[in-house]
């Protein structure tokens, strides 16, 4: 075999084993991409003693501060509601909200008869119709504004770690508040001369009702000097007409928080992106 042959050959074997491994190129990689979500978290800041409502009487005011805070990592919006209960044991006499124009008195200083105070009003005529007798103070600021809906919105979007604005500042019980009918009477009990005196329990001793007619006094009845008179004179709430008087009052504050996107806050009336809020 001459060399040119032989480098013929050389060459074909060369390219048949070049052939026989060939193949498409083809290739598996993977990318990682980390992505964390957010935090949302919220709360309701109130400053208000329990004790402070314990023997609520009419005219007195007590402290009552809320806020709202952002306490995560994006923006929120947050709006607020309110509602009332007058409740008796298991009896709510009363129920109103924020909604409703009678939840506002417009004032400390109105004169107004609410509920009045006559002596026959019993608690059945209680109603929200007649108007609330809790009188709220909010936070003079332009914060919030109050919409149709009955929520106050807070006007601005509020970042992470923000405060609102104070909302509510007091409630106050009406001083001319209906804190129900009184009934007054006397009654006297007998007992021997000198004899330990009677119990002073309606149940146990021979009390009387002490009815005097037309001009007579004691002194017309308490005639046998053998005896010792007793009177026991009381003054008691109607259970028949009770008014708020031993009633328990809830204020419930209902804070709601979105995140500040218009999607996330269908079904508000308005948000901070929008600027037309509709006044009660």
């Amino acid at each position: 075999m001459n060399k040119k042959v032989a480098l013929a050959v050389s060459g074909l074997a060369a390219i048949t084993v070049v052939g026989g491994s060939f193949a498409y190129y083809s290739a598996s990689q993977t990318l990682s991409n980390p992505f964390t979500t957010t935090t949302y978290a919220s709360s309701t800041v109130e400053k208000f003693n329990p004790k402070d409502g314990d023997k609520w009487e009419p005219g007195a005011e007590i402290n009552k501060d809320v806020y709202a805070t952002n306490t995560g990592e994006s923006d929120l919006w947050v709006r607020v509601k309110f509602d009332e209960v007058w409740a008796r044991e298991d009896d709510q006499f009363i129920t109103n909200d924020s909604k409703n124009a009678n939840f506002f008195p417009t004032s400390l200083d109105d004169d107004l008869q609410l509920n009045a105070t006559d002596g026959k009003t019993a608690t059945d005529d209680l109603t929200t119709a007649d108007g609330s007798v809790v009188y709220k103070k909010f936070a003079n600021n332009s914060s919030w504004e109050l919409n149709e809906d009955g929520y106050y919105y807070y006007k601005a979007t509020l970042k992470p770690g923000d405060t609102t604005d104070q909302l509510l500042d007091s409630v106050t019980l009406y001083k001319n508040t209906d804190m129900g009918a009184r009934i007054q009477d006397t009654y006297f009990a007998t007992v021997k001369k000198d004899d330990p005196a009677p119990e002073y329990d309606l149940t146990k001793s021979n009390w009387t009702l002490l009815v005097l007619g037309e001009d007579q006094t004691t002194k017309d009845i308490f005639t046998d000097p053998s005896l010792d008179y007793y009177t026991w004179s009381r003054d008691l709430l109607d259970d028949n007409a009770k008014g708020y008087a031993k009633a328990d009052y809830t204020l419930n504050i209902t804070t709601e928080f979105v995140q500040a996107v218009e999607a996330a806050a269908e079904g508000w009336a308005t948000h901070p992106d929008e600027v037309a809020v509709v006044n009660n």
